[in-house]
Protein backbone atom coordinates (compact mmCIF):
# COMPACT_ATOMS: atom_id res chain seq x y z
CA UNK A 1 0.00 0.00 0.00
CA UNK A 2 1.05 3.55 -0.97
CA UNK A 3 0.72 5.76 1.61
CA UNK A 4 1.70 10.13 1.30
CA UNK A 5 4.91 9.51 3.16
CA UNK A 6 5.96 6.17 1.87
CA UNK A 7 5.40 8.70 -1.70
CA UNK A 8 7.31 11.32 -0.49
CA UNK A 9 10.72 9.27 0.45
CA UNK A 10 10.53 7.58 -3.20
CA UNK A 11 10.11 11.48 -4.48
CA UNK A 12 12.92 12.39 -2.13
CA UNK A 13 15.66 9.58 -2.72
CA UNK A 14 14.82 10.43 -7.05
CA UNK A 15 15.61 14.06 -6.49
CA UNK A 16 11.94 15.13 -7.76
CA UNK A 17 9.84 17.17 -4.68
CA UNK A 18 6.40 18.03 -5.07
CA UNK A 19 5.11 21.00 -4.47
CA UNK A 20 2.01 19.53 -2.27
CA UNK A 21 -0.41 16.84 -2.42
CA UNK A 22 -4.23 15.95 -1.79
CA UNK A 23 -6.52 13.23 -0.62
CA UNK A 24 -8.97 12.66 -3.16
CA UNK A 25 -12.73 12.26 -2.14
CA UNK A 26 -12.56 8.43 -2.40
CA UNK A 27 -9.51 8.82 0.00
CA UNK A 28 -9.95 6.16 3.30
CA UNK A 29 -7.21 5.33 5.95
CA UNK A 30 -7.46 2.08 5.01
CA UNK A 31 -7.08 2.69 1.14
CA UNK A 32 -5.46 5.86 0.72
CA UNK A 33 -6.18 7.63 -2.58
CA UNK A 34 -4.35 10.61 -3.32
CA UNK A 35 -2.70 12.73 -5.94
CA UNK A 36 0.94 14.74 -5.75
CA UNK A 37 1.29 17.89 -7.71
CA UNK A 38 4.54 18.68 -9.74
CA UNK A 39 5.79 21.78 -11.19
CA UNK A 40 8.26 21.93 -13.80
CA UNK A 41 10.90 24.96 -13.79
CA UNK A 42 9.36 25.54 -17.48
CA UNK A 43 6.71 25.06 -19.47
CA UNK A 44 6.42 22.17 -21.46
CA UNK A 45 5.50 22.57 -25.13
CA UNK A 46 6.76 19.75 -26.52
CA UNK A 47 4.03 16.59 -26.76
CA UNK A 48 7.12 14.31 -26.46
CA UNK A 49 8.52 15.78 -22.97
CA UNK A 50 4.82 16.03 -21.63
CA UNK A 51 4.62 12.46 -22.37
CA UNK A 52 7.90 11.47 -21.04
CA UNK A 53 7.32 13.35 -17.84
CA UNK A 54 4.29 11.57 -17.39
CA UNK A 55 5.61 8.45 -17.70
CA UNK A 56 8.48 8.07 -15.52
CA UNK A 57 6.87 9.75 -12.73
CA UNK A 58 3.85 7.40 -12.87
CA UNK A 59 6.50 4.53 -13.58
CA UNK A 60 8.05 5.98 -9.80
CA UNK A 61 5.04 4.91 -8.24
CA UNK A 62 3.99 0.77 -9.44
CA UNK A 63 0.57 1.17 -7.67
CA UNK A 64 -0.42 4.47 -9.37
CA UNK A 65 -3.01 4.23 -11.91
CA UNK A 66 -1.69 4.36 -15.27
CA UNK A 67 -4.88 5.29 -17.30
CA UNK A 68 -4.70 8.92 -16.25
CA UNK A 69 -1.92 9.80 -18.31
CA UNK A 70 -3.49 12.03 -21.05
CA UNK A 71 -3.40 15.72 -21.47
CA UNK A 72 -6.70 16.55 -21.00
CA UNK A 73 -7.61 15.06 -17.47
CA UNK A 74 -9.33 16.92 -15.55
CA UNK A 75 -8.78 17.06 -11.65
CA UNK A 76 -11.67 17.79 -9.39
CA UNK A 77 -9.48 19.12 -6.43
CA UNK A 78 -10.39 17.60 -2.86
CA UNK A 79 -12.81 17.95 0.16
CA UNK A 80 -9.67 17.57 2.02
CA UNK A 81 -6.86 19.05 3.63
CA UNK A 82 -4.22 19.98 1.01
CA UNK A 83 -0.67 19.43 2.42
CA UNK A 84 1.99 21.91 1.47
CA UNK A 85 5.90 20.36 0.90
CA UNK A 86 7.09 23.15 -0.70
CA UNK A 87 6.10 26.26 -3.11
CA UNK A 88 9.24 27.06 -3.82
CA UNK A 89 9.87 23.60 -5.63
CA UNK A 90 10.70 23.09 -9.15
CA UNK A 91 11.80 19.92 -11.35
CA UNK A 92 13.52 20.39 -14.63
CA UNK A 93 13.84 17.85 -17.61
CA UNK A 94 17.09 16.89 -16.49
CA UNK A 95 15.28 15.93 -13.17
CA UNK A 96 13.22 13.42 -14.62
CA UNK A 97 16.20 11.74 -17.11
CA UNK A 98 17.67 11.26 -13.46
CA UNK A 99 14.82 9.74 -12.57
CA UNK A 100 13.75 7.49 -14.92
CA UNK A 101 15.06 3.56 -14.37
CA UNK A 102 17.32 2.54 -16.99
CA UNK A 103 17.66 -0.88 -17.93
CA UNK A 104 20.32 -2.97 -15.93
CA UNK A 105 21.98 -6.28 -15.92
CA UNK A 106 20.97 -8.31 -13.06
CA UNK A 107 23.16 -8.82 -10.09
CA UNK A 108 23.36 -12.37 -10.93
CA UNK A 109 24.72 -11.82 -14.18
CA UNK A 110 27.13 -9.43 -12.82
CA UNK A 111 28.56 -12.01 -10.34
CA UNK A 112 29.32 -14.47 -12.51
CA UNK A 113 32.76 -14.03 -14.37
CA UNK A 114 32.00 -16.96 -16.51
CA UNK A 115 29.47 -15.34 -18.04
CA UNK A 116 31.78 -14.33 -20.94
CA UNK A 117 28.73 -11.73 -23.02
CA UNK A 118 27.59 -10.26 -20.08
CA UNK A 119 30.67 -10.13 -18.36
CA UNK A 120 31.49 -8.26 -21.92
CA UNK A 121 28.97 -6.50 -21.82
CA UNK A 122 29.06 -5.38 -17.94
CA UNK A 123 32.88 -4.33 -18.43
CA UNK A 124 32.49 -2.85 -22.00
CA UNK A 125 33.43 1.60 -22.13
CA UNK A 126 30.00 1.98 -23.25
CA UNK A 127 30.43 5.82 -23.01
CA UNK A 128 33.93 6.32 -24.27
CA UNK A 129 31.94 4.36 -27.43
CA UNK A 130 29.35 6.98 -27.20
CA UNK A 131 32.00 9.51 -26.77
CA UNK A 132 32.96 9.14 -30.11
CA UNK A 133 29.99 8.80 -32.16
CA UNK A 134 27.96 10.98 -30.01
CA UNK A 135 30.33 14.26 -29.84
CA UNK A 136 29.11 16.71 -27.02
CA UNK A 137 27.65 16.13 -23.74
CA UNK A 138 27.06 17.67 -20.51
CA UNK A 139 27.24 15.83 -16.84
CA UNK A 140 23.79 15.83 -15.02
CA UNK A 141 23.43 13.33 -11.56
CA UNK A 142 23.51 10.06 -12.73
CA UNK A 143 25.44 10.25 -15.75
CA UNK A 144 26.11 12.23 -19.55
CA UNK A 145 23.33 13.57 -21.40
CA UNK A 146 24.88 13.93 -25.15
CA UNK A 147 23.41 16.76 -27.60
CA UNK A 148 23.33 14.73 -30.62
CA UNK A 149 21.38 11.20 -30.87
CA UNK A 150 20.40 8.80 -33.96
CA UNK A 151 16.44 10.19 -33.51
CA UNK A 152 17.38 13.51 -34.77
CA UNK A 153 16.51 15.18 -31.71
CA UNK A 154 18.92 16.62 -29.39
CA UNK A 155 19.76 15.97 -25.80
CA UNK A 156 17.94 13.12 -25.15
CA UNK A 157 20.52 10.47 -25.36
CA UNK A 158 21.67 9.47 -21.78
CA UNK A 159 24.24 7.13 -20.37
CA UNK A 160 23.57 6.35 -16.83
CA UNK A 161 27.05 5.03 -14.75
CA UNK A 162 25.62 3.09 -12.72
CA UNK A 163 24.46 0.81 -14.65
CA UNK A 164 26.63 1.01 -17.64
CA UNK A 165 23.80 1.51 -20.03
CA UNK A 166 21.94 4.25 -21.83
CA UNK A 167 18.59 5.36 -23.04
CA UNK A 168 17.17 7.67 -25.37
CA UNK A 169 14.24 9.60 -24.49
CA UNK A 170 13.33 11.01 -28.30
CA UNK A 171 9.93 10.50 -30.00
CA UNK A 172 11.99 8.36 -32.29
CA UNK A 173 13.97 6.82 -29.83
CA UNK A 174 12.52 5.15 -26.48
CA UNK A 175 15.45 2.54 -27.03
CA UNK A 176 17.71 2.02 -24.11
CA UNK A 177 19.83 -1.29 -22.50
CA UNK A 178 23.47 -2.43 -22.49
CA UNK A 179 26.13 -1.63 -25.55
CA UNK A 180 24.67 -4.37 -27.53
CA UNK A 181 21.33 -2.72 -27.48
CA UNK A 182 23.33 0.64 -28.08
CA UNK A 183 24.94 -0.78 -31.24
CA UNK A 184 21.66 -2.36 -32.36
CA UNK A 185 20.36 1.53 -32.29
CA UNK A 186 22.38 3.35 -33.53
CA UNK A 187 23.33 1.05 -36.28
CA UNK A 188 20.24 -0.60 -37.20
CA UNK A 189 21.85 -4.37 -36.79
CA UNK A 190 19.97 -7.39 -35.32
CA UNK A 191 21.10 -9.01 -32.18
CA UNK A 192 23.42 -11.29 -33.88
CA UNK A 193 25.37 -8.81 -35.76
CA UNK A 194 25.79 -6.57 -33.18
CA UNK A 195 27.48 -9.46 -31.05
CA UNK A 196 29.44 -9.59 -33.47
CA UNK A 197 30.61 -6.08 -33.24
CA UNK A 198 30.94 -6.22 -29.53
CA UNK A 199 33.73 -8.86 -29.79
CA UNK A 200 35.13 -7.06 -33.00
CA UNK A 201 35.17 -3.74 -30.48
CA UNK A 202 36.71 -5.13 -27.55
CA UNK A 203 39.30 -6.85 -29.13
CA UNK A 204 39.07 -10.19 -27.12
CA UNK A 205 39.06 -13.60 -28.67
CA UNK A 206 35.73 -15.09 -28.41
CA UNK A 207 35.76 -18.39 -26.41
CA UNK A 208 31.76 -19.47 -26.76
CA UNK A 209 29.40 -19.35 -29.75
CA UNK A 210 26.15 -17.50 -29.32
CA UNK A 211 23.04 -19.52 -30.33
CA UNK A 212 19.47 -17.78 -31.46
CA UNK A 213 16.51 -19.68 -30.67
CA UNK A 214 13.11 -17.60 -31.30
CA UNK A 215 15.41 -14.34 -31.58
CA UNK A 216 16.46 -14.79 -28.15
CA UNK A 217 20.34 -15.24 -27.81
CA UNK A 218 22.17 -17.89 -25.00
CA UNK A 219 25.60 -19.31 -25.07
CA UNK A 220 27.42 -22.20 -25.40
CA UNK A 221 30.86 -23.95 -25.61
CA UNK A 222 32.44 -24.35 -29.07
Amino acid sequence: MLTPEIAIHVCTENGIMPIFYYPTFSHTDANPKFRLAFLMNEIIYDENKRGLIMEILINLFPQSDKAWQNADRLFFGTDKKVVIINEQTRISMDDIYNAHSPISIPASQQQNSNDELNNLKRTFDLFGYMKQRNGDFRKINRGYMFKQCNCEHKDDLMYYEDTNTFYCFGANGRKGGSIIDYIMYSEKVDVKTAINKLYELSGKPRQHNVEFINDEWQQCYI
